[in-house]
């Protein structure tokens, strides 16, 4: 309390209390307009970082490859992507033993009677439990059997990846044959036709697959060294790629659908 009665202290209180004083209101007094006018620059040094970035992209590049010489020195690109294919193919494998496991309940549920809205709920829920039964299987041949064994940590990070990638394809394809049942009119539970159902399935797929592999891909250009503009640049143009399937389904689309 004696300190707090000493002229000195009390000013250099004041002193500090002045500044974020003055700062509140010019924080808070900020217009529409200038608000518009900060994010419209913002926009444009974006837009500015992204086109710098191009010139750049040939040794950005280079270096990526270099890297990934280093690392894959011991073990060619080809070997890689052997690996991923291998994994792939032991994940089918045992999505396969699933499959033979579980023949009587495919039986069931192709024969199953749907006339009571307790039999259809029943019938969709062991049809869901059935689907991620598969992709539980696949990723236990696939991702399990790869983090098994001990890797590089850049081999680790990009087999892993792209085998992520794959698993959420096939995630969206179970809830596209959950919800849209494209070989089976009777399980559809979204009122649509045959045709129509077949075309979303297929473009929601390569739509799911597309936005996957990219964002792993974006992901793993920032663990090679790309710099961020480089990045941006790369993600938008599968971005345009994405748009594209959007437009194109969207054009194409069965007139009953």
């Amino acid at each position: 309390l004696r300190l707090l009665d000493d002229p000195v202290i009390r000013d250099w209180v004041a002193a500090q209390k002045a500044p974020a004083e003055t700062a509140a209101p010019t924080a808070t007094a900020m217009s529409p307009s200038s608000y518009m006018d900060k994010r419209l620059g913002d926009i444009r040094l974006h837009f500015a970082n992204l086109i710098a970035a191009v010139p750049q992209l040939p040794g950005e590049f280079a270096r990526a490859r270099d890297i990934l010489m280093v690392e894959f020195e011991d073990r060619g690109i080809i070997r890689v992507l052997s690996l991923i294919v291998g994994f792939l193919a032991l994940g089918l494998f045992v999505e396969w033993l699933f499959r033979r496991a579980t023949r009587n309940l495919q039986r069931w549920i192709v024969t199953v009677p749907l006339i009571t809205v307790g039999d259809r709920l029943r019938a969709a829920g062991i049809r869901m439990c059935f689907g991620l039964g598969l992709v539980i299987a696949f990723s236990i041949g696939s991702v399990g059997a790869f983090l098994f064994f001990t890797w590089p940590p850049l081999l680790r990070e990009i087999v892993l990846g792209y085998l992520s990638a794959i698993l959420v394809l096939r995630i969206a394809l179970v809830f596209g044959r959950f919800l849209l049942a494209p070989g089976g009119e009777r399980f559809r539970l979204v009122p649509m036709n045959t045709e129509a159902a077949w075309f979303w399935y297929r473009r929601i797929s390569l739509a799911v697959g597309w936005l996957a592999i990219g964002w792993v891909t974006v992901g793993l250009l920032g663990t090679l060294g790309l710099s961020l503009g480089a990045r941006g640049f790369i993600a938008y143009l599968l971005g345009l790629m994405l748009l594209a399937i959007g437009i194109e389904a969207c054009w194409r689309r069965p007139p009953s659908s």
